[in-house]
C-alpha cells in the first residue's frame, strides 16, 4: 500500500499555525478558534467507536501527531452522522446506541469538536502548511 498521500501533522506545530492565523481560520472556516482551544483537547474525548471510523475515513492522532490519509479522506461523514442520529433524522437506525454516544456532550465530542479539528487541517493544508510525508 503506498504511503504518497500520508502526511502527520505535529499537533503543536498545527495549533501554532493556527494562532497565527486565527483571525483568518475564523473568517474562512465560520469557526471561533480560541489558543486555549488546542488539537490536543478537541480530541481528547471522542469515544472509541468514533475514532476507530475516523480512521478509516483518513484522520487518526496519538499524543503527539494528527495523521492524515488524504487517499480516504472523508471524516465529515462521520460527523454529519452523528449529528443527523442526534437531530432525530435517523430515528429508525439504532446509530446512537451501536455507537455509544449519550447526549449532548457526546455531540460535541464526536461532531462539533472533530469538525473544528477537519476545518483546521484543510485550512492548513490550503495555506502551505502540509505537515510531514510519511
Amino acid at each position: 500500500m503506498s504511503n504518497r498521500n500520508k502526511y502527520k501533522y505535529s499537533i503543536k506545530g498545527l495549533n501554532d499555525f493556527l494562532n497565527k492565523n486565527d483571525k483568518q481560520f475564523n473568517k474562512e472556516k465560520d469557526i471561533q478558534w480560541e489558543s486555549d482551544m488546542g488539537i490536543e483537547y478537541l480530541v481528547s474525548e471522542a469515544n472509541a467507536v468514533i475514532v476507530g471510523m475516523l480512521n478509516e475515513k483518513g484522520l487518526s492522532w496519538d499524543q503527539e501527531f494528527i495523521f492524515v490519509d488524504w487517499d480516504n479522506w472523508a471524516p465529515e461523514i462521520v460527523t454529519i452522522i452523528v449529528m443527523e442520529a442526534y437531530d432525530g433524522l435517523l430515528k429508525d437506525s439504532t446509530i446512537w446506541e451501536d455507537w455509544d454516544l449519550g447526549g449532548d456532550d457526546d455531540v460535541d465530542y464526536n461532531s462539533s469538536y472533530i469538525d473544528c479539528v477537519i476545518a483546521a487541517i484543510e485550512f492548513a493544508r490550503e495555506h502551505g502548511y502540509t505537515g510531514l510525508k510519511q
